[in-house]
């Protein structure tokens, strides 16, 4: 009995400091919410400035290749055309697998967050009633029913509350935060059918429901998609 009740009284300050650093946590992230807001705007403008920089790149690089055939023979340009191109082809795939890695490891750690809060909350929960339990001369069993139960209640009040957090925020999320972002395809998209895709925001993620800017494709579950345009009921992606 005294290793249950070290068990409760371990979970139960566990899990009450989790709780209080994470409420600390949001409160701060709320008061500092358009302070950030406006940083992230500022570092978007500079992203811009970048993609634009690299058109331009792109623009001399192929006024260069068009001189230089001109000046040289037909078959030698047109080699020189095909490495250029072949190294465009090998820059994207680059790209787009570096993109997609990114992605997929932003979506595991959110997964392990999620996971780590059930945890948190459930201890909490669990640490508490089986401590009073204790406390009020309860047997090993009776303390065990109480604790877990209770632990189960505030875990799924947890997560009713979270998304409640997550629809909010859904609501408070700014059509320019998510154009032409990449997501992922939490519900395949059929052909001319409307789908459901997940956009990654910050540390917390976005659900929106989407289709394909060509009704003659189709994106399965797990593809990454970018959206490209945005309208009051779903969004276009491609």
């Amino acid at each position: 009995m005294d290793f249950l009740y070290t068990v409760y009284v371990a979970s139960a300050i566990f899990g009450f400091g989790i709780v209080l650093i994470d409420l600390i946590s949001a409160v701060s992230g709320a008061t500092d919410g358009d302070d950030g807001h406006g940083d992230g705007d500022a570092d978007a403008g500079q992203g811009d400035d970048g993609h634009f920089d690299g058109d331009d790149g792109g623009d001399i690089d192929g006024d260069s290749d068009g001189d230089f055939a001109g000046d040289h023979s037909g078959d030698h340009g047109g080699d020189d055309g095909g490495h250029h191109h072949s190294g465009e082809s090998h820059a994207a795939h680059d790209g787009s697998y570096m993109t997609q890695t990114k992605r997929s490891s932003g979506n595991i750690v959110l997964r392990i967050i999620a996971a780590l809060r059930t945890f948190v909350y459930f201890s909490f929960g669990f640490g508490a009633m089986g401590w009073f339990a204790v406390y009020m001369g309860k047997g090993i069993v009776v303390s065990l029913i109480w604790s877990v139960s209770v632990g189960l209640i505030i875990t799924v009040l947890a997560k009713v509350l979270r998304k409640l957090q997550r629809n909010e925020l859904d609501s408070q999320v700014k059509n320019e935060e998510i154009l032409m972002a990449t997501a992922e395809v939490t519900v395949s998209i059929n052909k001319g059918q409307m789908g459901k895709i997940r956009i990654i925001v910050g540390s917390s993620y976005v659900d929106r429901y989407a289709k394909a800017t060509n009704p003659a494709l189709e994106y399965p579950k797990g593809s990454e998609v970018r959206v490209v345009d945005i309208t009051s009921e779903y969004v276009l992606v491609e």
